[in-house]
């Protein structure tokens, strides 16, 4: 095991031109504040579930007891490969915390619109990686130092009791 804890980014927020219309939205202060104490893992579920750059633009639908993960302008529904790739994700890879592209309808925190409805939820992959007690934050609560001492105490804490 490695001396460091393994913190997961959306690799948009790393300077990757993995977004569905081929930018990035790099966030430079990601590494500034976390190269000391993590290895940083650049992480883009959309193309690992094997959809490419560029690739049509998604959303988040409301449905009876979940979220749901349609293509935009088609009726193509891809929930169950991204619940599958987010699983293979946990599963291959060791990370204690993960910086996340807020509103992205697979990595936004809390901050994707549901359509069909005007409540907020977690992108597919954030709320299978919350559902397993993995601290997240997103690229708009770096400013708010306090977010980000807490949110590095937890994933520290996380990689500590994993260590034991």
């Amino acid at each position: 095991m490695s001396s460091l804890p393994n913190l997961v980014v959306s690799g948009c927020l790393l300077g990757e031109k993995v977004r569905y219309n081929g930018t990035h939205k790099h966030e430079p202060l990601i590494v500034e504040l976390f190269k000391e104490q993590f290895n940083i893992v650049s992480i883009c579920p959309e193309v690992e579930m094997g959809l490419g750059v560029p690739r049509p633009p998604m959303h988040l639908e409301k449905s009876e007891n979940n979220s749901l993960l349609k293509v935009t302008h088609s009726t193509e529904d891809l929930t169950e490969v991204a619940l599958s790739t987010s699983k293979r994700i946990l599963d291959s890879l060791v990370f204690h915390g993960a910086i996340l592209k807020s509103k992205s309808p697979s990595c936004g925190y809390k901050s994707v619109t549901l359509m069909g409805s005007h409540s907020m939820a977690s992108g597919l992959f954030a709320q299978y990686i919350e559902d397993h007690n993995i601290p997240i934050i997103d690229e708009n609560d770096l400013l708010d130092s306090s977010k980000v001492k807490n949110f590095q105490m937890k994933a520290l804490s996380f990689f500590q009791k994993e260590s034991l």
